[in-house]
């Protein structure tokens, strides 16, 4: 399981490190970030970011992969390879979802009336 409920953040990391290295990646072209997207409750929240360049081309169009509920951004692992010989790849995972924070009762109103 990856659920940041059973695992700490730093297992959560090398697993999601293990996930990314199966997919034929050397690690030095994965760049992993947590991006502060908001504080809630005195406290950061961040979206567990990777971004994939395998350095080929910098103009290289970018394919950013967002996953759907209950999921995370390594969903995707056994065609990132492949795809980052094109693109330069950015892996989201939403909040409350794969390493992203879990800020309890977060639910930011974007819709302004």
């Amino acid at each position: 399981s990856t659920s940041k409920y059973l695992l700490s953040d730093s297992n959560l990391y090398r697993r999601e490190r293990e996930v990314l290295e199966f997919a034929g990646i050397p690690m030095n072209f994965i760049q992993s970030l947590n991006v502060r997207v908001d504080d809630y409750d005195g406290k950061p929240v961040y979206i567990r970011t990777q971004l994939i360049d395998l350095g080929h081309s910098s103009d290289k169009p970018v394919l950013v992969f967002v996953h759907g509920y209950a999921a995370s951004g390594s969903l995707y692992y056994q065609i990132f390879k492949g795809l980052s010989e094109k693109f330069h790849i950015i892996i989201t995972d939403i909040i409350g979802m794969g390493a992203s924070s879990r800020p309890q009762n977060y639910h930011k109103n974007t819709i302004t009336p």
